[in-house]
């Protein structure tokens, strides 16, 4: 995967060492350095002759939780980060790089302005630097050592030169842009996530030359045929290559998340659905409330969870099978999903969905009290005709 093993900084006595699963995630990287010596060579001058670091770090990265020398040191939630038990949110700009981060009270404790590759500007307008790492695009920004490179997961990227650190894994596909490029050289209109995709500031994927059902279906960790049906559900022109895979056009939009499933309800259960949370947690209570019955994910709600998972860094289990996995850190699925279903076959790809939506009431004690209370009083106040229902993709 050409991914860096080792990096080292000899001024300093440093290194870095990384491990990786077989799929290319990062799981650990171990800094060693020495305090008393400087990145800067001529400074060194005249200092003890050290032989060995006499500094260590060692960073995991466990799902969306990461260890510092053995210790839980933060867990990553959506727009934000829980630390040392408080919670941290992020203000983004238009985007999507963190610009602010402000604790639970709304105090802020950094901000940061960036050139347009996305180095931070350290003239005095950025502020609290060293809180936490994660900056442009969202992104990790590893300063040890004097890296100071983005970890765009497919590859490192190097803000100061707006080059990437190793060449597009799709490279083969298109020849018109240089396979370091960030962004098409053109980040104030696009936004790279993944160091592969094009995203733009909607959350909708732009296809380049070459883009196919076969990339599509690696970015998002599914088949091509699921990939194939969820483009042509979408009405894009797709045609056959010379390696047989289905092409899409320069600049086509594959939207994310954008369908819609119902409308408003009305009287005391508009009143309940306004407290639904996102437009589609609403829809799926229209659904409930008058009792429509099943409902079949389309493809772009399919794909916007599988970026949910994406991004969240759901582990992909070992075998085939369904794993349940926890949405409560969406926005978007919290209220909706909570915990649902995902299907992988046997190459650890997400081929399917299941969640039953329901207000069946539990045992006191058994979930919050809050949850608990909710669903008792909806379904206190549900009509004769609301009932449950399944939610699927692919089952």
């Amino acid at each position: 995967m050409n991914y860096p093993k080792r990096v080292t900084a000899s001024s300093i006595l440093g290194s870095i060492d990384y491990v990786y699963t077989a799929m290319g995630e990062k799981l650990e990287a171990k800094y060693k350095w020495h305090s008393g010596l400087s990145l800067y060579p001529a400074q060194n001058a005249g200092k003890p002759s050290y032989t060995v670091p006499n500094k260590e770090l060692t960073k995991q990265y466990i799902g969306n939780k990461i260890y510092e020398n053995g210790q839980m040191k933060k867990i990553l939630i959506e727009n934000g980060y829980i630390e040392g038990g408080i919670y941290y949110f992020y203000l983004k700009d238009h985007l999507g790089n963190n610009s602010m981060v402000a604790n639970a009270g709304g105090q802020v404790i950094q901000s940061t302005l960036y050139y347009p590759f996305g180095s931070p500007v350290t003239n005095g307008e950025s502020m609290g630097q060293e809180k936490q790492p994660y900056k442009f695009g969202e992104k990790e920004f590893d300063t040890m050592n004097g890296l100071n490179l983005y970890d765009f997961h497919a590859r490192q990227y190097d803000s100061a030169l707006g080059r990437f650190t190793s060449m597009d894994p799709l490279a083969e596909k298109y020849y018109s842009t240089s396979p370091y490029a960030y962004c098409l050289n053109n980040p104030l209109k696009y936004i790279d996530p993944t160091g592969m995709w094009i995203k733009d500031k909607d959350g909708n994927l732009v296809a380049e030359n070459g883009d196919s059902d076969k990339t599509l279906a690696k970015y998002l960790n599914t088949t091509a045929e699921i990939a194939q049906n969820m483009m042509l559900e979408q009405f894009l022109n797709l045609s056959d290559n010379k390696d047989e895979n289905k092409e899409v056009d320069k600049g086509d939009i594959f939207e994310i998340g954008n369908d819609r499933y119902g409308d408003k309800v009305g009287g005391l259960g508009g009143d309940i659905q306004s407290y639904a949370g996102s437009q589609f947690s609403k829809d799926m209570f229209w659904n409930y409330w008058h009792g429509k019955g099943d409902v079949k994910l389309r493809g772009q709600r399919f794909a916007s969870i599988l970026m949910y998972l994406k991004e969240n860094g759901v582990e992909v289990p070992q075998k085939a099978g369904g794993k349940v996995v926890s949405f409560y850190e969406s926005s978007e699925y919290a209220r909706v999903f909570g915990r649902a279903t995902v299907y992988y076959n046997a190459s650890g790809q997400v081929t399917g969905f299941y969640d039953n939506y329901d207000f069946d009431s539990k045992s006191w004690g058994e979930r919050s009290f809050k949850n608990e209370f909710i669903t008792r009083t909806v379904d206190f106040f549900s009509t004769k005709k609301s009932k449950p229902f399944k939610i699927t993709y692919g089952q």
